[in-house]
């Protein structure tokens, strides 16, 4: 359930409608402000975010917090005029047949651009292989039970082809049509509580987001008992998340990881290329923010620091700069002086750390 759905109340009339579309209009303002606001700063690096439908929330809100915090790279929504660096591609997934044609168009016109998600591997986590090939490749995954494979126990049914899909778990009864079939994975902790974790891979950057402890083993939003903004990152996890980049190609995507609490092994039981990046609306509340936040600047908000120690921003800059470098697709280079100049905080910004809250 998103979040929005989750806080929506009771129905709305229609002077609430009214005042829900003045806001909306209101939000997209202050976007459009902040965008101003870093074409004007003349950072040295351009990304497109590129999509095929008109501007939506999560492309916006990726938009106006790259704009507000890296001191390296602007970001729009609409065609860039003149130079582009990096064409991220922002589409809900899975990408219809027409949609990928679109938009391997608009990239084939700029060839010499570094892409982020290109949409002949935009859609992997939907391939019917996916898992088979993360399991042969040694990344922790449910087994995906095929036709031929003799089974017996709990199975996760999913339905496929959409994302966030309906899910149920029973005993293994054979194939279903229109479902995947995968086998449980038992995770549930000494306390009572299943743990879901949340994490992001963005071009090397692996970064913690939500923990979410609920007692039904389908940890989501709407059977959360506990939600942590943060939690200390395993090597395990930076494993997985390093392994789903290289066999899916992807370079920007949101795990969901289940994590066994005898040996921390940690498995991955869903890939979101495009993830919600909304933060809730309990976090914005409790932030006393009228606009909604990037779920990256949601700590900071809150007053707390990265559990690493270094801002989203300077680690965003420090990624996106190296795997400028690597990508062979980007005939541009960075400077390695001026890279440093710009990615060291300035002297306001240098404080020493502060103890994460409790």
């Amino acid at each position: 359930m998103r979040d929005s759905e989750k806080y929506r109340g009771p129905a709305l009339n229609n002077e609430h409608k009214g005042i829900r579309r003045l806001l909306k209009k209101i939000e997209f303002a202050h976007h459009h402000a902040v965008r101003r606001r870093s074409l004007r700063g003349g950072k040295p690096f351009n990304i497109w975010l590129l999509g095929t439908k008109p501007l939506n929330l999560s492309s916006a809100l990726t938009e106006t917090w790259i704009n507000s915090n890296s001191r390296l790279f602007h970001a729009q929504t609409d065609p860039l005029k003149g130079r582009m660096d990096v064409i991220w591609v922002h589409s809900q997934d899975p990408l219809s047949h027409q949609d990928a044609e679109i938009l391997r168009a608009r990239i084939a016109a700029h060839r010499e651009v570094a892409v982020i998600n290109h949409p002949d591997r935009y859609n992997f986590y939907h391939s019917e292989k996916s898992f088979r090939e993360l399991e042969q490749a040694g990344v922790p995954v449910p087994h995906e039970i095929g036709r031929g494979d003799e089974y017996e126990g709990l199975a996760v049914y999913k339905k496929s082809g959409v994302q966030a899909a309906d899910k149920w778990l029973g005993p293994y009864a054979g194939p279903k049509s229109g479902y995947r079939a995968f086998s449980f994975i038992e995770t549930k902790w000494a306390d009572g509580f299943y743990r879901r974790f949340r994490i992001f891979y963005l071009c090397g950057w692996v970064r913690a987001s939500k923990l979410f402890l609920g007692r039904d083993w389908n940890v989501a939003l709407k059977s959360t008992e506990h939600l942590y903004y943060g939690f200390p990152l395993t090597e395990k996890m930076k494993k997985v998340a390093n392994g789903v980049h290289k066999v899916s190609g992807l370079d920007y995507f949101a795990l969901d990881l289940l994590v066994r609490e005898s040996d921390g092994e940690a498995f991955c039981v869903d890939i979101n290329v495009f993830p919600h990046v909304d933060s809730l609306a309990s976090t914005q509340r409790a932030a006393k923010r009228l606009f909604r936040m990037h779920t990256f600047g949601a700590r900071e908000a809150l007053g707390m620091p990265e559990p690493d120690g270094i801002p989203a921003g300077e680690a965003f800059d420090t990624a996106l700069s190296s795997w400028m470098k690597r990508s062979q697709g980007s005939q541009r280079r960075l400077d390695v002086t001026q890279s440093s100049a710009a990615l060291s905080p300035p002297p306001e910004l240098r404080s020493p750390r502060r103890r994460a809250r409790g």
